[in-house]
Parts: structure tokens; sequence; C-alpha cells
């Protein structure tokens, strides 16, 4: 039927011919279904759709004719959300029927937690949260992947949401994607910080997240209570407005590598590293540590600053400590990719604190490298992991300056490859090896002999690689 006019509206409904093998039309008994469609938006409304009969009960075949009064048409959209194995954070921008955690969460059969700002839901076991918040993002942990899908009304992406000073866990209503720096202009003004999981966004300084996205989550530091407004159609400025920061991207270090990415991180913002006598290079890293030398972000230099780190806090609900545990001091190190040394290095507090988890976030200088002990004795290190199949690391320490050479042999003793042929400063160092010989070809398996000789020092160690 073509609409026109105004109602009531008279709609002719055929029935199935039993006579032909096709179903051509209803079966008595069948529910009845309707869709609506809008030819100016060129959108298909329905099902559901909320339905009053005042005769009839919405089946095919009772009595002789349905009339309702009324009958509206509900907007509805499908979400679909890839939840990767481990954490996530997430967000939806329709309404579901039913909001409990229960009926949400109830296919995802890999979830084992979901996490709110006020609570967490444990499937079939507690739900301290209750209802699914449209406001709020959830870090649900699912193990292995998973996928949530979600059907309800699509929700006005111009919701107000209220804010709270200090940090708020906030959805993403847009149903498009928008520059960190656009979709926040609402509350720019008291935002310190805003965090997504794979990166973070501080106002006039720092972009790390880009655009935000439909399906994620983001916290929100705020100096002050305000109100979340996204941008909506064609008010919405656009990035070639002045002064909109690009997206920078974090790339983890491959030498620094962080224990796990955990359900939380602390935001650090290296402004400059400047060493007196030192060049930085384009692929050095620098990583951030805790006191007892576990390694918890890293980033990869690209030649430009600011950037970023993310720091991965421990996981209280493991044994195993994965990160940092809130107020242990930063210790900062960088990797010289060329020299393939360590050093620790110095860094001024520019904005934040020292410690992990004292302030929203942390503005540092690396300023220097940091006195370290020089070693007493030379020492060539087991590697590690023996034995291996893909790659295994090397340490050695130098307690003078000098020619150093590490190489590998077949048990034939034939140099398999070269590792370091040159002068190197006291101190401590390690090198990789990738199973390749000089000329870049895989060797067999077996096993083989590595050897160091610095001056008069001399040793070897035997190693197993495996196919």
């Amino acid at each position: 039927m073509v609409i026109s006019g105004s109602p009531p509206y008279a709609l002719q409904a055929w029935g199935d011919d039993s006579q032909t093998p096709e179903k051509d039309g209803f079966a008595s008994g069948e529910d009845l279904v309707f869709r609506m469609w809008d030819s100016g938006g060129q959108k298909e409304y329905g099902p559901p759709v909320a339905v009053t009969y005042v005769t009839g009960d919405g089946k095919w075949g009772t009595g002789t004719y349905a009339r309702i009064n009324p009958m509206e048409f509900l907007s509805t959209r499908t979400v679909t959300l890839d939840l990767p194995l481990g954490w996530s954070w997430i967000s939806i921008n329709v309404t579901p029927p039913d909001p409990d955690m229960e009926v949400m969460w109830q296919d995802v059969s890999n979830l084992k937690i979901v996490k709110g700002y006020g609570g967490f839901y444990i499937p079939g076991v507690f739900n301290g949260i209750g209802a699914w918040n449209i406001k709020e993002m959830y870090v649900p942990y699912v193990d292995p992947e998973d996928q949530l899908v979600v059907e309800g009304e699509p929700v006005d992406p111009s919701t107000p949401i209220e804010l709270s000073e200090g940090w708020n866990w906030v959805s993403y209503l847009p149903d498009e994607a928008i520059n960190a720096e656009l979709a926040l202009a609402s509350v720019v003004d008291n935002l310190n910080i805003a965090k997504a999981y794979t990166g973070f966004y501080i106002p006039g300084l720092f972009n790390g997240i880009g655009d935000m996205k439909p399906g994620q989550g983001y916290k929100l530091h705020l100096k002050q209570a305000a109100t979340l407004i996204y941008p909506s159609g064609g008010g919405r400025p656009t990035l070639a407005k002045a002064g909109i920061l690009p997206r920078t991207k974090l790339l983890p270090g491959k030498h620094f590598v962080p224990q796990a990415r955990t359900a939380d991180y602390y935001s650090v913002l290296v402004k400059s590293v400047r060493i007196e006598g030192k060049e930085v290079e384009v692929g050095d890293e620098l990583g951030v540590f805790t006191e007892s030398g576990l390694c918890v972000g890293s980033v990869v230099l690209a030649g430009e600053f600011p950037v970023g780190i993310m720091a991965w806090a421990d996981d209280a609900q493991t044994e195993e400590v994965e990160g940092f545990k809130a107020g242990e001091v930063m210790v900062f190190k960088l990797w010289d990719a060329s020299e393939e040394r360590e050093y620790e290095v110095v860094s001024t507090v520019l904005q934040g604190s020292e410690r992990f988890g004292e302030s929203p976030m942390s503005v540092v200088a690396i300023t220097g490298i940091a006195a370290s002990p020089i070693p007493t004795t030379f020492a060539l290190e087991q590697n590690y992991p023996n034995p291996f199949n893909s790659e295994t690391t090397i340490k050695y320490q130098l307690p003078e300056a000098g020619k150093v050479t590490l190489r590998i042999f077949n048990v034939l003793g034939q140099e398999v490859r070269t590792l370091v042929d040159g002068v190197k400063e006291a101190g401590y160092y390690e090198v990789h090896w990738d199973g390749l010989d000089n000329g870049g070809r895989s060797v067999s398996a077996g096993i083989y002999i590595y050897r160091i000789q610095a001056g008069e020092f001399k040793q070897t160690r035997k190693m197993l690689f495996l196919e």
C-alpha cells in the first residue's frame, strides 16, 4: 500500500494458495509483521512495531479483519561489536529493549567479566552493574575472542551526557567517526585528558586518538563538572578548522615490550628528548619501567615530538604482576638501535607526577643519561630463550672500552654469523640472532656455538636452534 492522505488506511493481505508448492501468502495462525518504507529518507522501518489491536489479536486468519489504532514504527539498528581476546573498551549508541546485564551478555559465551565505573558483572555469578547505561562505557574481558550483538532504537547523538569532576567512563553516541578535538569541543575547556584503549588526547598538546568511533568507549578526566554534547549533522566543524590536532600514532616498541595490555593504562607524554653528546635517531625506542625493572610501556621514536606512551597498570585480579602499581616511581630507558644498547635516562616532570597514577597523566622531558654502574668483570650470558626457533637474545658486559667480536659457529667450527665486530664502550649490551647466516639464509636445526672476544677476554657458550 502506498500511503496517501490522512488515516485510516486499508491494506489487503493475501493468504497462501494451498494448491501450489510455493509459499505465496500468509498461513492462518502466523504472526502479523509490518514494515514501512520511507521514500523520502530512503529508509526502512520495522520490525519491531508498536501495535494496538482494536480488533484481532496479531495473528493471520483471526476474525474477518484486523483493526489497528495506533501503529508506531520504531527505527531500530543492530550494533555488532567484535571483542578481541583480552580487554576492550566498548559502548553502544542504541537503546536495547532489555538493558539488564544478564540479558545483554547472554549470547557471549566467552565472557569472563565486565567492568563498569561503579561495579562489575560476572556471568551467572554476580551483577554489580545492574542495567546497561547507554551514556557509559564498559570494559569486558573475553577468552577467546567473541562478539556482542545488540539491537535497539538509535540514540540521538546529541543527547547530553553529564560529566563530573575527575574521571568519567563515557560512551560514544554519533553514528560516524569524528576527530577527538571536534567531538569533545563542548567540554574541551574543562578537559584534562581523554583516553581510548588505543591512545590518548590532551587538548592543545597531543592527539593519539585521532577519530573517536562508534562502538568504542572513552575515559575523560575533567577539571570540573561539565555537559558533553557530541556534534551532529551540518553544524559540525570540519578538520580544516585551524588548530585541529591530527592523529599521532603510538607505535609500541619491539625491543622494550610491555608484559601485557591490561584493563587500563597511565598516560605519559614525552615532550622532548635532548641528551648532550648523543644523537637520538629514528627507530630508537623509549620505554617506561617500574623500579623493579618491569617494562610497562614503550614507543618507537619517529623523529617528531611530543610522543605518547601508554603505561599499563597491574591487573589486581591476577597473581602475576603485569604492570605498574599506583604510586610506583617511573623509570625511563632509551634503546639505541644502532648501538644495540640500553641507557637509563633522566626525566624532568613538566606536568603531573613522577609516580604512576598520582595524576591524570604525566608530561615529561628526557634530559640526559642517568649515571649507571660500570660492570666490574667481562661476561657472556646464556642466550634466552634456549632452545629457540625464531629469535634469541644474547647479553654481554664490558668493564672497559675496546674492540669486541661476537660470532656464531656450527659444530664443525665454521663461522655462521658475525653479530658484533667493532669498538664498544664499557657497559651492558644485548644482541639478537634470528637464525640466519651471514648471507641471509636460514640455518638448519642443531647445536651452535657463540663466542665473544674483547681484548684478552674470551668466552664460549652453546645454544640449540629448532626448526
